[in-house]
């Protein structure tokens, strides 16, 4: 997967970096979880800390435009972030599983 930092704003006051990414890829759409170990390898930071909002995808091609969110610490992500009881129940999921297809 091949990523290209479009659009960077560093928002202080909530402790953020909010981008734009441009996102080359074979296969399937990439899932969230590997759209943001990519992401905070390109960051240099904790996949713990990168919240990805969206992956927009067109139809028949292999190409993705993704808007993010890195956070400098966990707390202020946890300030500003509310997760909803299903969405946490799907990210902790979607984690889990993908240590486990790794290893096969």
């Amino acid at each position: 997967m091949e990523v290209k930092i479009t659009e960077k704003k560093e928002n202080i006051l909530l402790g953020r970096i909010e981008i734009k990414a441009h996102i080359k890829f074979s296969g399937a759409t990439p899932s969230n979880v590997l759209v943001t170990e990519a992401l905070a390898k390109e960051f240099k930071s904790t996949p713990e800390l990168v919240l990805i909002k969206h992956i927009y995808n067109q139809f028949s091609l292999q190409e993705a435009l993704v808007t993010a969110e890195i956070y400098k610490t966990a707390e202020s992500k946890k300030k500003v972030q509310v997760n909803k009881k299903k969405k946490k129940a799907k990210v902790e999921g979607e984690q889990a599983a993908a240590p486990a297809k790794k290893g096969k």
